[in-house]
């Protein structure tokens, strides 16, 4: 059964967004967005330029993906292309 904060998060994450070229791969526009603000507000906690967190969050994210093996379709394709 679906609780009140799941059916939120399930919700935002209807949003997609296309990612260009991957053969018709889309991402959770909630998702890219979390990871950008959270990065930039670690980031700002650490001493560094907000944007350079925002900028690292993609790269951070996908290496976060490979460290521990969660395996995504957007893995997938960047697997296949290296």
């Amino acid at each position: 059964m679906e609780t009140p904060s799941s059916s939120i998060i399930t919700s935002l994450r209807s949003f997609r967004i296309p990612i260009p070229f991957s053969g018709g791969i889309d991402v959770a526009a909630f998702d890219i967005i979390a990871s950008i603000i959270a990065m930039a507000l670690i980031a700002g906690w650490l001493g560094f330029p907000r944007y350079v967190g925002a900028l690292a969050a993609i790269p951070i994210g996908i290496a976060a993906h490979f460290i521990f093996n969660i395996d995504t379709p957007l893995t997938r394709l960047i697997k296949q292309k290296i």
